[in-house]
């Protein structure tokens, strides 16, 4: 299994599409086999969803994310997880244990005149 994790530093970014980074982890059964950091290819509608199908990612887990993106991730038989703010490793283990809860975040792109962020 592909699990793609939305990263800024060491924590699970708070919104997908602006995440400096993506860490890409393989797993085999309860053990992660492989691990690998991409940098964000770029922020435009259907980039991301597109990009992580060609890599074969099975998950992608971020703090949250615009309903556009979740309905491509579904149309390409990619499962979103969201999650509060924590530390990656503390995410994946959460993740790989079935623990991981999704996220209090709501992303509301433009209104109240934010610049389409939804960091908390």
């Amino acid at each position: 299994m592909k699990v793609m994790i939305a990263v800024d530093g060491d924590m699970v970014c708070p919104h997908f599409g602006h995440s400096p980074e993506f860490r890409l982890v393989e797993i085999d059964g309860n053990r992660v086999v492989k691990k690998e950091i991409y940098t964000n290819p770029g922020h435009a509608p259907g980039v991301l969803p597109r990009w992580m199908k060609d890599l074969n990612v099975d998950i992608v887990i971020a703090g949250d994310m615009g309903p556009r993106a979740r309905d491509l991730f579904a149309s390409f038989g990619i499962t979103v997880q969201t999650c509060d703010p924590m530390n990656v490793d503390s995410a994946l283990e959460a993740f790989m244990k079935g623990e991981l809860f999704g996220s209090s975040n709501s992303c509301h792109h433009g209104e109240g005149g934010d610049n389409g962020s939804c960091s908390q």
